[in-house]
């Protein structure tokens, strides 16, 4: 059982496809149907349901693929670390699943510090998975603040009701949910999957359901169109902030009280580079500047 032969038992796992799979390292698919059927013969044992067009794990397939995870961070990370003892390992590679106005402002800052840092900036990912490249970062959003030893919460983010500065309800710091009953909002399209789900429980918590109007999935029009008095929005304090346009005005709704917090996570088995750990420590002092400037 060799590592390449690991490398694409845990590729087919994850794409349940030895073709698309043949794809990606530019092979033909018998060549990794092969290392497979070496793999089962060696262990004795099936790893695969294999039907007309997937390939599903058996249970002894889940088993041999936990620790072949286990196996390949673990050589990837020594790698990794080899790199960086030599200063070869200068990409970090970010997976962004929030914040969009914010991080390239992060960006910006932690390369005036570190110029010889390059950046993959990855979004729109269906799964976070770090086992598939070194130095992994995942910026992203939960409902409640985690306590986990690979995750640091940076910031606790208010969601409030963005208005025009032209609309009335402008001059007010407060409403209350009855006064926004026949308000029309703008609702942000089923392509913002997290942040609606996120919204909708929140909504549904406090039997608010929002008379909409128009959608828009795009953060800078949908804050054009609050500004031009089209309708009302829930936004994120981020997006209102970095967005910095007079003509929109945020009220908060104290029944709701709708808050998410923003966090940087990383694959706990993975080995972290120096520029890495360098780049949470200038998000953790970014977002403390940020939390002093509300």
């Amino acid at each position: 059982m060799d590592l390449l032969g690991l490398e694409y038992f845990t590729r087919v796992a994850a794409r349940k496809s030895i073709t698309k799979v043949s794809k990606e390292y530019h092979v033909v698919p018998s060549t990794i149907s092969n290392q497979i059927k070496c793999m089962e013969e060696e262990l004795e044992t099936s790893l695969f349901y294999r039907g007309p067009n997937t390939m599903i794990l058996t249970e002894s397939g889940e088993l041999v693929y936990r620790y072949a995870c286990r196996v390949l961070s673990l050589v990837n990370s020594a790698v990794n670390e080899l790199k960086d003892q030599n200063n070869a390992l200068e990409t970090i590679n970010l997976y962004v699943e929030t914040c969009p106005l914010t991080f390239p402002k992060i960006i910006k800052g932690f390369k005036e510090l570190y110029p010889h840092v390059s950046w993959n900036l990855i979004q729109n990912l269906k799964q976070f998975n770090g086992k598939d490249s070194s130095c992994n970062l995942l910026l992203y959003a939960s409902d409640e603040k985690l306590d986990l030893p690979n995750n640091i919460t940076l910031f606790e983010e208010e969601c409030l009701i963005g208005v025009s500065a032209k609309n009335p309800l402008a001059s007010q710091k407060e409403v209350r949910l009855a006064d926004l009953a026949q308000v029309p909002f703008i609702q942000r399209s089923s392509l913002s999957v997290d942040f609606n789900a996120f919204l909708n429980r929140k909504l549904e918590k406090a039997h608010f359901h929002p008379v909409s109007y128009d959608c828009c999935d795009h953060s800078i029009t949908l804050n054009e169109m609050i500004a031009q008095d089209m309708g009302i929005a829930f936004l994120p304090w981020l997006t209102w902030f970095h967005y910095n346009d007079p003509q929109i005005a945020l009220i908060r709704v104290p029944e709701l009280n709708i808050v998410r917090y923003i966090n940087i996570s990383w694959e706990p088995d993975q080995y972290l580079s120096k520029n890495a750990r360098a780049f949470i420590t200038y998000t953790q002092e970014f977002f403390a500047r940020l939390t002093e400037a509300r």
